[in-house]
């Protein structure tokens, strides 16, 4: 009965429908693929239903993903109606998008859109980690604690690495977690402000591995922390040698071993915490243009105003030109920043592979015919943003006419009545960097 009320909703939807599939694997080891799609309804409000969460059974070969999908699309029967899919950036995907076009009638690259935010994802993993993040992930074992040769590991990543080391190392130790809220409620008791009396002791934040907001969340944390934490290192490295001196010499015991928190390669030094400020600006940009473009339409009240984010298809190529702006910023920061190695080689890093990924919008010009055709920006968005690269703006150009030519030019143009209702009242709204972005280049176009 459900199935068949997605039937009739999908075959009266207006437009087309568009798709995006994901794999992963379930607690009890079956390979999963879960299957969405997105489009209008009858009354042109957008909508989205999940179409199946198919178990591939075959090794995860490009043909083989694309075999499952069609057969849920076939199932439902909007085979003619498909559009657009929103896949990440495995190379898998490419070999499944060529089987599918070439079942459906379409060549396959020119409607594979890339999921904007599992490219950032990357970008801020080699901010963070730099060169062979997949390999540094295989090398950890997930534990709670941390191992010696993990610790190891994570040191050799620069400032973060450290960093990770001692939230893990208070974290898993409720005397350095005690200690440290009894420093914070010591501070606070002795201020003369009323409010800052009121606060309350808060613990550090762990990361999640390499999931690169978990680590901002750290990060940010970390930094409010900062006083604390070095009293914390001070005060437990005194404790440790009041009880492992010799009563008899007054000398440390030879036995005694060092608390790895308290040993000088593992100290956050100066410029690590200025590393550590500006990835944490850094990677609140990324931050943002992720959480605008991840949007489900709606509006939220916010103490700063209206927060809306929609994920729209013409703020992809904005959310690039924007980040690699950030990006060219800082690398010229990063090069005045004495003993951050690590920080200047991740940035140029994050760059290249944004880069990498925004070339590759080439293969599918919706990108650029969503942007072109917005109202607000049109090709004047390209001819600002693109001044001194105007051979770039020419094959957008090209790209957006074939897209007219083969997609659009044979249909019928149908007229929707104009409502003669007043213009609402436009609401104050809160813009952060990226939407303040999108914003200044709006209001500069040449339309």
């Amino acid at each position: 009965m459900h199935k068949d009320k997605v039937v009739a909703a999908l075959k009266q939807s207006c437009g087309l429908i568009h798709v995006s599939f994901d794999g992963w694997k379930s607690g009890n080891r079956h390979s999963l693929y879960g299957i969405a799609c997105f489009f209008r309804d009858e009354k042109s409000q957008p909508r989205k239903l999940a179409l199946g969460v198919p178990e591939l059974r075959t090794r995860h070969f490009g043909h083989n993903i694309a075999a499952e999908i069609l057969d849920v699309l076939d199932a439902y029967g909007i085979q003619d109606k498909i559009g657009y899919f929103t896949l990440d950036n495995a190379e898998s995907n490419d070999k499944a998008m060529e089987v599918i076009g070439g079942e459906l009638g379409f060549v396959g690259s020119t409607r594979r859109g890339r999921c904007f935010g599992h490219t950032l994802n990357l970008s801020a993993k080699a901010l963070l980690f730099g060169h062979n993040v997949e390999a540094f992930e295989e090398q950890l074992s997930g534990e709670a604690a941390l191992s010696e040769a993990e610790h190891t590991l994570w040191r050799r990543k620069g400032p973060v690495g450290k960093l990770h080391n001692l939230v893990v190392d208070v974290r898993r130790s409720d005397q350095l977690t005690y200690l440290l809220r009894s420093i914070q409620r010591s501070e606070f008791d002795l201020s003369s402000d009323p409010r800052i009396r009121a606060r309350q002791p808060v613990d550090l934040i762990i990361d999640n591995d390499t999931r690169w907001l978990s680590q901002l969340y750290m990060i940010r944390r970390a930094i409010i922390l900062r006083p604390f934490i070095e009293q914390l290192v001070l005060k437990h490295r005194q404790q440790w040698e009041q009880d492992n001196r010799s009563k008899r010499t007054g000398n440390l015991r030879k036995s005694a071993r060092e608390p790895r928190i308290c040993l000088e390669e593992n100290q956050l030094t100066v410029n690590d915490w200025v590393v550590l400020e500006h990835l944490a600006k850094l990677l609140g940009f990324y931050e943002d243009a992720v959480k605008t473009l991840e949007g489900d339409g709606q509006q939220r009240k916010r103490k700063g105003g209206w927060v809306g984010s929609y994920g729209n298809v013409w703020e992809v190529i904005q959310g690039f030109e924007f980040l690699l702006e950030v990006l060219e910023d800082y690398k010229q920061l990063a090069s005045e920043i004495p003993d951050a190695e690590h920080f200047r080689i991740n940035v140029n890093l994050g760059w290249e592979k944004l880069n990498k990924y925004y070339s590759r919008l080439d293969e599918t010009p919706i990108y650029y015919t969503a942007l072109a055709l917005h109202p607000a920006f049109r090709w004047g968005y390209f001819e600002n943003e693109w001044k001194d690269n105007t051979e770039w703006v020419m094959k957008a150009k090209q790209m957006v006419r074939e897209v007219w030519e083969s997609d659009y030019r044979h249909l019928q143009v149908v007229r929707s009545p104009v409502d003669d209702e007043p213009v609402a009242k436009r609401q104050r709204k809160y813009y952060n960097p990226f939407q303040a972005y999108c914003e200044r280049t709006r209001q500069t176009c040449v339309l």
